[in-house]
């Protein structure tokens, strides 16, 4: 039987040596994936049968269809309002665009969620 895989500083290593043999998830959990190279990767097909003996079932999205992402609007909003500037000279400076342009949606996705919050409180 396969055994699972769970990642440890950045890779990917076996069960757990104290997992029983016959481990699976309480519930099934779907993982759904767009076409992105590193979720094709020979690392994640090669752990794939393993994942689906625990209970782990990945789905792809089909290729070219943004709409069916949940990240893709968001990532959308983010680039037209807050990463005005697309063009860098060096990677370090896109690097640090994005992370700010990043940073600024978060905030104000916490703003919004913060709000959304209080009014379900005062509502109560």
């Amino acid at each position: 039987m396969p055994t699972a895989s769970w990642p440890s500083s950045g890779r990917w290593r076996e069960r757990p040596a104290e997992a029983p043999a016959d481990w699976r998830r309480g519930r099934p959990l779907v993982i759904v994936l767009d076409n992105y190279s590193v979720h094709k990767s020979q690392t994640v097909a090669d752990t794939r049968d393993a994942w689906a003996v625990a209970g782990i079932e990945l789905v792809y999205l089909p290729s070219y269809c943004p709409d069916l992402s949940a990240i893709e609007p968001l990532w959308n909003d983010t680039k037209q309002h807050y990463l005005p500037t697309r063009s860098f000279p060096q990677v370090a400076q896109l690097k640090s665009a994005v992370e700010h342009a990043l940073a600024a949606k978060a905030q104000r996705l916490r703003a919004a969620a913060l709000k959304t919050t209080t009014f379900h409180r005062r509502a109560a």
